[in-house]
């Protein structure tokens, strides 16, 4: 057992991306892109197969809200007047892929994001890049991982109307735009230097696997995708035409 404290130096890139939205409709947008995790159904699982599928139903575009902080709200009263809301997104899916390697990683996952209003009204993005904090690690697994979370971020922004492009000079969350033919393994390739390519499949196959769960646990549940926390009806979406 060791008793000596261990301080890691790593590099960080704050990404902070104009939004072309006012603050308000920017943050409903996010919200809706970004869906609240539901806790109370992921409790009831009976298999990791069965998170697997239901994670693909709860975060269509990769991410999930597990914790939102209206810091104006919190801050009313004060000499502080700034528009922000604060995030935790992510998804524990994802994670769980660094989380077998090393427990240590959690540190940074779920990913913390800010909303906020600068000086000129302007709505702002804030985020830490994934790949440099979990290249920190300095294990290939998590880094390939974070490397695929750059990339889902890169779509997030795109989703926002934001440029996922950083500033010149710059680690890139993409180095190019990804064609839709181009594998995601190829993608994460050229964020790299990384020797061992991380194991993921193919773009394609990766879709059709995703949507092949997507539609074996709506089936199982008889309902198609709900508004978090509302309650489903008993047979909604069911018949052979939806289990197909």
């Amino acid at each position: 057992m060791t008793t000596q404290t261990t301080a890691i130096d790593h590099p960080t890139q704050r990404l902070v991306v104009p939004l072309p939205r006012p603050y308000e409709e920017a943050r409903e947008h996010y919200e809706t892109l970004v869906p609240e995790t539901d806790l109370a159904r992921f409790y009831q699982v009976a298999s990791w197969q069965a998170t697997l599928e239901l994670a693909e139903i709860n975060a269509p575009h990769g991410f999930m809200r597990y914790y939102r902080s209206d810091v104006t709200a919190a801050m009313a009263g004060s000499p502080s007047f700034w528009k922000a809301t604060q995030y935790l997104i992510g998804n524990h899916t994802i994670a769980e892929r660094m989380f077998r390697h090393d427990p240590s990683v959690m540190l940074h996952a779920p990913l913390r994001t800010l909303l906020y209003a600068d000086p000129d009204g302007d709505t702002k993005l804030a985020v830490d890049q994934p790949s440099l904090l979990f290249a920190s690690y300095g294990n290939p697994q998590v880094a390939g991982v974070g490397r695929e979370l750059d990339r889902l971020l890169a779509e997030l922004i795109t989703l926002l109307g934001g440029d996922a492009t950083p500033a010149t000079g710059s680690q890139p969350l993409v180095r190019n735009p990804r064609p839709l033919h181009m594998s995601v393994e190829r993608v994460l390739g050229m964020a790299s230097h990384s020797q061992e390519p991380p194991e993921i499949m193919p773009f394609g196959a990766e879709r059709a696997r995703w949507r092949g769960r997507r539609r074996r646990a709506r089936c199982r549940h008889n309902r198609p995708t709900l508004p978090m926390g509302s309650s489903p009806r008993v047979g909604a979406g069911a018949g052979p035409g939806w289990c197909r």
